[in-house]
């Protein structure tokens, strides 16, 4: 099929502009879905591709990935799945949440993994960690390790 391409223009001596896509809203019912994906192929599928913009001297650009917020029920819910794998031996695919490696004197990025606290009476959530379990194999394992230190001690 044919390439859509947009882009906002770009700026020698200022920044460069910024785009925008959203779904409508609505007074009186659901606001409008917004659905970023790749085509389906016949072979195999096409990616779709998230990230912030890079920075020369400066940092780059972050990336933020957040549910809806409601006045008078809950926020949505954010999910990150890869889905089951096909046929008889198909992989579902790998989901990877990870920092990138530092400069010599820098340090790289931290990962926090926490739920909100209730302001009332409700109870605060839960984190909960599990492994898949294995059919005829062996089920999954889990590991958490912290990293070493070259001149300094580990974490």
């Amino acid at each position: 099929g044919g390439d859509l391409t947009m882009s906002a223009g770009e700026s020698n001596a200022d920044d460069g502009g910024s785009s925008s896509l959203s779904a409508g809203a609505s007074t009186s019912g659901d606001g409008g879905a917004l659905t970023l994906e790749g085509g389906s192929g016949s072979v195999g599928g096409g990616s779709a591709s998230l990230s912030g913009g890079s920075g020369g001297t400066g940092d780059g650009g972050a990336m933020t990935v957040s549910s809806g917020s409601s006045s008078d029920a809950s926020s949505g819910a954010v999910l990150m799945e890869s889905p089951a794998g096909g046929g008889v031996a198909g992989d579902s695919g790998a989901v990877s949440i990870k920092t990138g490696s530092a400069a010599s004197t820098g340090r790289s990025g931290s990962e926090l993994l926490s739920t909100g606290a209730s302001s009332g009476s409700g109870t605060g959530g839960s984190v909960t960690v599990s492994v898949g379990d294995g059919v005829s194999g062996a089920g999954g394992s889990v590991s958490v390790t912290a990293g070493g230190g070259g001149e300094a001690r580990g974490g």
